[in-house]
Formats: structure tokens, sequence, C-alpha cells
């Protein structure tokens, strides 16, 4: 035995498998060697070829029919092979391979097969979980039938191959992958399996983990020190397979399918064995997520209203200041006493370059951000104590300065740009909703400026 193929009603459980078995020292597999392909792809090519639907769109068990084994396409799995040689043992996990069991088995006698099934209720919740759409009962109903309908398939393959299968529940191999790896070996050297592997505790039911995305996991961050924990309550897991056996009590079809796959797998996992406070325990678990739920909205709605405020608060001092910044700026006579080279540190000096630099500098890190208007408010104060000091001083124009350029050249740097749209629109409250779109126009700009490249003209003689 070299290849063992991994097929299971979920992706996700397969691909867990998968891992666990790696882990363990199957090799994954390498692509064909002429082609290139990926076991993977070369299922989705004959399935693509025959018109094969996915897996998970069907719900009668008939539909799962096999692609014959074309002499056609006898050269994939051979150059598949050949890609291979020295790998030792290897293989993949595939859910769509379901519908090519024969055409792997009949090109290589020593393939083997892991067949993988799990609990009605954790495949169930697994799809409820991880789908987009809403959930409803036409779509329970539909998840329920497509489970049946493929472990229906899965098994009959079982009972015709019993000399190159393994059945096991999936739960019972992530428990102990080595000895898992060392029954199939056995099942390729035709020595039987001895089905003692360790078993899982009886007692126990596990539903898959809530997805963390970051968004959820910084939401969660704000009001605990402990993400994980708040994760845990959310999940409800104890509430979760409490209502899933209730919700799974009358459907027939597919509980005495689980009790078929039981009944055939060499490693199937030990009978859940209810405890008399179960639903105490429900109850228990979805009070706890009510209060983890109550305490993130709360938290979230405060870090809200605390921003607003803030932002109204920053939104006043640009009113306060924006006239005097501008009676600041107002040009006045020339000077006869000679160019100064003053016009750099002079536009360095205004609202529109100390606020846009602040802008800049912390819109950097997600910590920046957050500490914006507080950093805002700071330069702004400290711009209207330096007015205070020279309220009436009068200035040459900066054209007349020696380094009117450099004045020039900074004036069109980011900070400077994006400082003047906030001064110039933070003192209107209508033209404030416009900023977000102004700034990022700015950027945007600022950018394609930089992109162009400049052309020398010549001076005039």
């Amino acid at each position: 035995m070299n290849k063992v193929i991994i097929i299971g009603h979920s992706q996700t459980t397969a691909t867990d498998v998968e891992e666990c078995l790696e882990k363990s020292g199957m090799n994954p597999p390498r692509p064909s060697r002429r082609e290139r392909l990926l076991p993977k792809e070369i299922t989705r090519s004959l399935c693509s070829a025959y018109q094969i639907p996915p897996a998970g769109n069907l719900t009668d068990e008939a539909d799962f029919q096999q692609i014959p084994a074309d002499p056609l396409w006898n050269d994939l799995p051979l150059d598949l092979t050949l890609g291979n040689v020295g790998q030792g043992l290897w293989g993949w996990a595939d859910t769509q391979a379901i519908f090519c069991l024969e055409y792997w088995s009949s090109f290589d006698s020593k393939t083997v097969f892991a067949l993988i099934y799990d609990e009605p209720h954790h495949s169930l919740s697994e799809s409820m979980l991880y789908e987009a759409a809403e959930p409803d009962e036409t779509r329970l109903r539909f998840l329920l039938d497509n489970w049946t309908a493929y472990n229906g398939a899965l098994l009959r393959f079982f009972l015709r191959n019993p000399d190159r299968c393994l059945l096991a529940n999936a739960r019972q191999i992530l428990a102990a992958p080595d000895f898992f790896l060392s029954e199939l070996e056995k099942l390729g050297s035709s020595i039987s399996p001895s089905p003692s592997s360790p078993n899982i505790p009886a007692s126990s039911r596990s539903m898959p983990p809530m997805p963390k995305t970051p968004a959820l996991q910084d939401a969660l961050a704000v009001h605990t020190v402990d993400p994980d924990a708040a994760m845990t309550s959310l999940r409800a897991e104890a509430a979760e397979s409490f209502i899933l056996d209730h919700v799974l009590s009358d459907k027939t079809a597919c509980l005495q399918m689980y009790d078929e796959l039981q009944a055939n797998a060499h490693f199937p996992l030990p009978a859940f064995k209810p405890t008399a406070d179960r639903g105490a325990a429900a109850w228990l678990a979805l009070i706890a997520q009510r209060r983890a739920t109550c305490a993130t909205i709360t938290q979230l709605h405060n870090e809200r209203f605390l921003l607003i405020t803030q932002l109204h608060q920053l939104q006043e001092e640009f009113e306060k200041f924006y006239l005097k910044d501008k009676r600041w700026q107002k040009p006045v006579s020339i000077s006869r006493d000679g160019r100064c080279s003053e016009a750099a540190d002079r536009v360095k000096q205004q609202l529109s370059y100390k606020v846009g630099k602040t802008v800049v500098e912390k819109s950097r890190t997600p910590g920046g951000c957050l500490s914006m208007p507080f950093a805002l408010a700071k330069v702004i104060s400290a711009h209207r104590r330096q007015l205070r000091k020279s309220p009436g001083k009068k200035l040459q124009p900066i054209q007349t300065s020696a380094d009117a350029a450099e004045a020039d050249r900074i004036k069109n740097q980011l900070s400077y740009r994006v400082g003047n749209v906030l001064v110039k629109h933070g003192a209107k409250p209508l033209s404030w909703l416009k900023l977000p779109f102004l700034i990022h126009r700015e950027y945007r700009d600022f950018h394609a400026s930089r992109n162009k490249v400049s052309k020398p003209t010549s001076r005039p003689s």
C-alpha cells in the first residue's frame, strides 16, 4: 500500500483528517509528471467531462453514480503515479472523489480508501455555521437528505470492497492518527485490521468551533481580556447539542444511516450517553451566550458614543480656529529689508500642515487611528496658544522669500494637502460628511502626481 484516498461528506472534516495523517507520516501528493495535475484537479476534470454535479447538491443516493473506468482516462492516474514515485506513503482528501471510487480502485490495486463519517449533529451544525445564507427549515431538510445520500453511497462502496477500505468515525481517527495509519498499512498488506484504537469518551459530543475571523476577535477583545472564553460562551455548545437531539429525533432515515455506519465501521464512535442534567446545562449555556452578547454590544455602543463625542469636540476646535488661521496666513506688503529664508518654516507652522502631518502619521497603525482625535485636539490647542503669543504679527509674503520654492514643495506634500482639506471643510457641519471622500481624493491625486514623469522644460534665454 502506498496510496491513500480520504473520502467523507464534510470537506472540512476530511481536510482535518488529511492534515492529521500528514503529521503522522503521510506525504501530500506531488503533481503528475507530464500534465502537472494534482489528484483533486484530476477528479474535477473527470466530473466536468461526465457532467457530474457537486456532491453537496444531491439528495438521492441513486444520483451518486460512479464514473466508469474508461481506458481513455488511464493516462491521468498513471502520470500521477509516476510523479509520486519514491514518495512512500502518500494520499489526499477529496469529498468529490465519491464519484471516482471505482475509477481509482480499478487503476491501482495498491490504493486503499479511508472512508470517514461523522454524526449528523456535527455535519449539520458545521454546514449551517459556515454558510453565508440565512438558514431555514427547507435548507435544514436538504442538508440532512444530502448527508444521508452521500453516506449511503459511501457505505455501499465499503460493503462491495471491504478488503480495500477502512470505515471509521472521523473523531476516532483524529484521536489516534498513528494507530489509524498502521491499520491502513495492514489493509494494504492483506492483513485484517484490528479495531482496538483508543476510544474517546462516550459522553462527549463536540460541535465545530466558531470561525475566528479577525473582526470577531477584535470585537470580543474590546470588552474582555479572554476572547477565547467569550467565544466559548457565544458557541453555547451544550445548548446546541441538546437542541439538535430534538431536531433529529424524527429524522428516521438520517438516524438509521448513522446506525448502519456505526454497525459496519472498523472504528465507530462510542454511543453518546446523555446525562440527566443536559436540560439545565443547555439553559445555562444560553444564559452565558446572552450575557456575552449583551456585554459585547454594550461595550461597542459605548465605544461608538465616545468616538462620536470626540469627533464633535474636534469639529468645534476646527470651527474656533479656522478664521484665526486664515487671518494668520493673510499676505501683507513686501518688506524693503531684502529677501529672507523662512518660507518653509512658516508653511510648517500653519495649521493645515500640522493637522495633515498628524493624520498621515497616525493613520499608519490601528492604534494611531484610535488615538487620532486626541492627537488632533492636542495639535489644535498648541496652535491656539501660538496664535495668542503673536496675534497681529505681520510677515513678508511667502513668494518673496529666498526659499519660496521649498515652501511650494511642502505645500504639495500629502501632509499639507490632507490638512488643508480638513481645515477648509472641517468648520462646516454639512461639509463634514464629505470629508472622507475629499481626503480620499487628495490621496488619489497625490499618488497620481507622484507617478507622472515630469519632462524638463527649457528656460528662456
